[in-house]
Parts: C-alpha cells; structure tokens; sequence
C-alpha cells in the first residue's frame, strides 16, 4: 500500500451536556472564530501553533492580508465560513 496524499488538520471537539460531535478544519479552510467575547474573525486558516501548556496554543488567521493571533483558550467557537 502507499500513501497518496497526507492532509494537515486541526480537530475541534465539541461537547454540551446530552452529546458531542467532532469537525476538521485543514489548512487554507475559510472559517469563522468567534472569540469568548463575542468578537468574530473571519479568515483563512494559516497554522496552528502548540505550546507546552493549553493555555499558551495559538491559531493563526490571514484575515484581509493581515495575521491575526487568536488564543485558543479563548475561543468560543469555529465554524466553515463561506
């Protein structure tokens, strides 16, 4: 067997108390951030940067030509975005 093609992506759990689900976002996805206070970015997905600690991981957008850190502790969600 050999591999054809390998696919970074970044998964996002999500949970609410009856049930969970579970979506991939790969590089270069359109998406949607909304921020913990309600402030939302809506770029493309650059990279993912982790850190030793949760509270340190970083997601990175180019949303109009300009990157944006968002700490990922502080989001609220994340979305497709068309």
């Amino acid at each position: 067997m050999e591999i054809t093609s390998i696919m970074p992506a970044i998964k996002v759990t999500k949970e609410n108390n009856m049930m969970g689900s579970e979506e991939y976002f790969s590089l270069g996805s359109r998406i949607k951030v909304t921020d913990l206070e309600g402030e939302e970015f809506i770029g493309v997905l650059i990279c993912m940067d982790l850190a030793e600690g949760e509270e340190d991981d970083i997601l990175l957008l180019d949303v109009a030509g300009e990157n944006v850190e968002i700490q990922c502790v502080n989001i609220k969600n994340i979305e497709y975005s068309r």
